[in-house]
């Protein structure tokens, strides 16, 4: 039987460029970009709430930075106004105790 050239250039163009492949519908390409687009849609909202959530995530350890640093200042205070030498002395008083007398200190050998 004889294959015309216009038969062979028809069929070459159904089968597609490697034989057997068949070609590629309409509806399979645009469904592959649709799909391609939905994924780079998702990838983007996924990152933006990431982005979103790390923003709230570092306001929220700012504020515990500065907390933390006025209990600091506050601790420091506390620290300086109950190690004050004349406070100490004060209550060394109230409990009857008073410096030593010349003949109370002894120095150990070392």
């Amino acid at each position: 039987m004889q294959v015309s050239q216009a038969e062979r250039i028809v069929r070459a163009g159904a089968e597609g460029a490697w034989p057997g492949s068949g070609r590629v519908s309409l509806y399979g390409t645009v469904a592959l970009a649709f799909g391609l687009l939905l994924l780079v849609g998702l990838f983007h909202v996924w990152s933006r709430t990431v982005l979103v959530e790390a923003g709230y995530a570092i306001s929220q350890e700012r504020a515990r930075r500065g907390q933390l640093e006025e209990e600091q200042r506050q601790l420091k205070l506390q620290l300086r106004r109950l190690s004050d030498p004349a406070r100490l002395d004060a209550i060394a008083q109230q409990a009857g105790l008073h410096n030593p007398g010349p003949g109370q200190i002894f120095i150990l050998g070392k």
